[in-house]
């Protein structure tokens, strides 16, 4: 991609992405972008990033993110988020029953 800004040098910016989609280098950073097999050993190519701002991103059993950037993520049992907690402040979420839009917010 390049970036045209009048007055400046154009800035090109280099995108790469895994087998599975996923960025593996964002303007030139390269994102670890593996994490270990679910059988077998050794790793492989995953669609989030082992490791972001130099802090690991945790996800749970079933592939969704628990905690990132110093924040943890709860789920609903649909798989919606539910809360995010950094530091001591947490907001949490709640759904529309028809579409599972996210329909309110609170911070506590």
């Amino acid at each position: 991609m390049t970036r045209h800004t009048t007055g400046r040098a154009d800035v090109v910016e280099t995108y790469t992405y895994n087998v599975l989609g996923a960025l593996k280098t964002n303007a030139r950073v390269v994102l670890d972008d593996q994490r270990p097999k679910l059988s077998g050993g050794g790793t492989a190519g995953a669609g989030v990033p082992a490791n972001y701002g130099g802090q690991p991103v945790t996800l749970n059993s079933v592939g969704r993110v628990t905690a990132m950037e110093g924040a943890t993520l709860a789920y609903t049992n649909l798989g919606n988020v539910k809360s995010v907690t950094s530091g001591s402040t947490t907001d949490s979420y709640s759904y529309d029953a028809f579409c599972g839009e996210p329909c309110a917010s609170r911070r506590d």
